[in-house]
């Protein structure tokens, strides 16, 4: 039972409260509350993966890499559906990919 509890706590949190059912039955200000861990957990995912990004450029990774590495810009950025830098992300994940051979 208990592992049960936890697996739904935490896919709770994991899904936050964006959803119309999910704010019907939970209090707003524990919704608030997951969201805006939520919003601190996908910046930092962000930033981890551009600090990634650039650790790659500078280091002694392949081409390959570096590829990955913007992919997952992409992707971090895609989760916020934050689109404008999905899309310059994506630009560079393209040319990066085409210098790797991909």
């Amino acid at each position: 039972m208990k592992q049960f509890l936890l697996i739904f706590l935490a896919g709770f949190i994991l899904v936050g409260c964006n959803d119309q059912a999910t704010q019907m039955v939970s209090d707003p200000v524990v919704c608030a509350t997951i969201n805006k861990g939520m919003d601190m957990i996908n910046k930092r995912a962000i930033t981890d993966s551009i600090d990634t990004y650039y650790a790659a450029l500078r280091g002694d990774s392949t081409l390959v890499d570096i590829c990955i590495n913007a992919g997952r810009v992409k992707m971090a950025y895609e989760r916020v559906k934050d689109f404008d830098n999905v899309r310059v992300w994506g630009k560079i994940e393209k040319v990066d990919c085409v210098h790797a051979g991909l």
